[in-house]
């Protein structure tokens, strides 16, 4: 049987042939099969587990998993290039069960271009960051080098006096070898200690700058292939993009208003229309109030489709809870998306390189501490009156940073604790909004398994409730078929109008004839029962 022309065609993602091998050259796994729709598109059957999938088995092996395992213009795992008559070309993820005109792999390199350059401005930080710590360690290298060659000058002069000021106190005293001997050993060590650390930063620096200048050629070379904007012309365009955002934002919120306000009007109207109907109703039931007050020897053996106006309201208002449960639950889906897309940006916000960078601001601050400390001992020493200005300059410029810093790091430790409480805070949101939208699954789930289930024990006119039994009753149901019930009997004349409230009246038997074996004739019709009693 030919079958209809497909209005739309599976395109195979492009890519390098020779790197990785097709997948109709391999062969199907055992248990799966290739069938196709009544489209013509191709899908894959898997007896073992009985599902089916979009996504060809064999593609495991030949295609890459991710954007980033991509080569060239292919598509990951899962994706699908789809040509159709009126869109034109769109994409399907099958895993994710999505559909996009945009093409994801653009996507992902805006998304990568965003986190390089997010990437770049925090490295560029850091790199500042450990430049100025090498420039404080050379600082320090070479003061605790002069230190040292003062020692060495004192050593070779045996006969001079000095003045100690590197056990904390100053005093005329005679040259001591021994201590001497053990301050050059304390100086050499720590020269040699600060040589390392030299080395080893300055080859951390040297690879660094080259990681930095690596990712901003990288950058040029991506921003270069996909515009030719200079820097004016892409920051206006940013700044637009901004406001265009913003702008959604707001008509967003206006929406969500707009179909909040759109709810509550829905249920005033309905609870009015429900109020209107109740009252209708009273009016309409208050001329049956005759029959509610016959004798108790009677009995309404109506079935439960004589109430079909009075339970078609609660069908109504069923499917009213329904519907507003249903939007309450997509509401609530929507709530709990979005508040794991604020918590993946927070996640974003506080990456490892912050960490990093933290890291290197705490080490600049010990640094400058230690420099300073070096710088107050020297001072105590004889030094010349330019030196000394020199010095008490440099240490106030250095007590300044200091300050600075711990009060940038202050503002840094409130900034960490507020996004910690902003974290908090929408963990027990998403918490609130997962239980509402569980509960909401819960009632919809009942309210639909309610709807399906029919209660024959609720009617006001049921058999079994009625006083009078079908089998006491002088007219026998035994001929009277059931569709009877709804209507007038097949043997009662056509002439004979009955009020249909009278139609199922049947009479009651006494207490007293139940002991006495009483028999009743068949009458001729129902209406011939009120005129014998």
């Amino acid at each position: 049987q030919p079958q209809a022309p497909s209005e739309q065609q599976r395109c195979p993602s492009p890519g390098p042939s020779s790197c990785r091998r097709g997948s109709s050259e391999l062969p199907l796994p055992a248990g799966w099969e290739e069938a196709r729709d009544y489209d013509g598109r191709v899908f894959y059957i898997d007896h073992n587990t009985r599902q089916t999938s979009w996504i060809d088995p064999r593609d495991r092996i030949t295609k890459p998993l991710t954007f980033a395992d991509c080569v060239g213009n292919e598509l990951p795992l899962g994706w699908e290039i789809v040509r159709d008559q009126q869109i034109g070309v769109y994409y399907m993820d099958h895993i994710n069960q999505l559909t996009q005109v945009e093409d994801p792999r653009e996507q992902w390199r805006r998304e990568q271009e965003r986190m390089l350059k997010e990437y770049l401005v925090v490295a560029q930080e850091a790199l500042n960051a450990k430049k100025e710590i090498y420039q404080i360690k050379q600082q320090r290298f070479e003061l605790a080098q002069e230190e040292f060659q003062q020692l060495h000058d004192l050593c070779e002069d045996d006969s001079r006096s000095y003045v100690s000021s590197f056990s904390g106190f100053s005093a005329n005293t005679k040259y001591d070898p021994y201590q001497i001997k053990a301050e050059i050993a304390n100086r050499r060590d720590r020269l040699s200690r600060l040589k390392r650390e030299l080395t080893v930063m300055k080859q951390e620096l040297q690879y660094k700058e080259k990681g930095v200048e690596t990712l901003q050629e990288i950058d040029r070379k991506m921003s270069s292939a996909h515009t030719n904007y200079k820097l004016d012309e892409a920051q206006a365009i940013m700044s637009e993009l901004r406001t265009l955002r913003q702008a959604i934002c707001m008509g967003e919120k206006e929406r969500r208003d707009l179909m909040q306000s759109l709810a509550k009007l829905t249920d005033g109207f309905r609870n009015s229309c429900c109020i209107s109907d109740s009252l209708y109703g009273a009016q309409h039931n208050s001329g049956s109030l005759t029959d509610s007050c016959l004798p108790q020897q009677y009995c309404d053996a109506c079935s439960q489709t004589d109430n079909i106006g009075e339970f078609g309201f609660d069908d109504k208002s069923r499917l009213a809870d329904r519907v507003r449960l249903n939007w309450q639950y997509e509401e609530a889906k929507k709530r709990v998306s979005s508040i794991q897309h604020q918590l993946a940006l927070l996640d974003n916000e506080t990456w490892p390189v912050m960490a990093e960078a933290d890291r290197d601001h705490l080490q600049l601050i010990k640094e400058k501490e230690a420099l300073l400390q070096d710088l107050q001992l020297i001072c105590q020493q004889r030094r010349s009156p330019e030196d000394l200005s020199r010095m008490e300059e440099e240490m106030r410029r250095l007590s300044d940073e200091i300050q600075r810093a711990h009060a940038t790091s202050a503002q840094g430790i409130t900034e960490r604790l507020l996004l910690q409480e902003k974290r908090n805070s929408l963990l027990r949101c998403l918490e609130e909004a997962t239980r509402l939208a569980s509960y909401l699954h819960t009632q919809i789930k009942s309210l639909s398994a309610s709807t399906l289930t029919v209660s024959s024990g609720s009617s006001r006119g049921s058999l079994a409730s009625s006083r009078g039994s079908l089998a006491s009753s002088r007219g026998s149901l035994s001929s009277i078929s059931f569709t009877d019930i709804y209507g007038l009997p097949h043997y009662e004349k056509a002439e004979t109008q009955v009020e249909y409230g009278q139609q199922m009246r049947f009479d009651m038997i006494p207490l007293d004839a139940l002991s006495k074996d009483c028999q009743y004739s068949e009458t001729g019709g129902l209406p011939n029962l009120k005129k014998k009693k």
